[in-house]
């Protein structure tokens, strides 16, 4: 069974601070996703439990790496 791709919603915030008030003006109806190929994936095959995607991906201030002596911190 395949996915009605227009049943779903995707937007890709311009800033973190616009994806944080997605997510709290509209608790529990977006999910963050950050790359796609697991949601093609289930897209293609029909079973996306979600409807509702914020893509995170592009958002400068969830990216990179940084290293130090007390952490290690990861971007989306």
């Amino acid at each position: 069974m395949r996915a009605y791709v227009p049943s779903y919603q995707l937007i890709s915030p311009a800033n973190l601070s616009e994806a944080l008030n997605f997510l709290a003006r509209d608790k529990g109806s977006w999910q963050p996703f950050a790359g796609g190929t697991d949601l093609m994936v289930l897209l293609e095959a029909g079973k996306l439990p979600h409807k509702n995607y914020l893509n995170i991906w592009n958002l400068s201030e969830l990216r990179g790496i940084e290293v130090t002596d007390a952490h290690v911190e990861l971007g989306s």
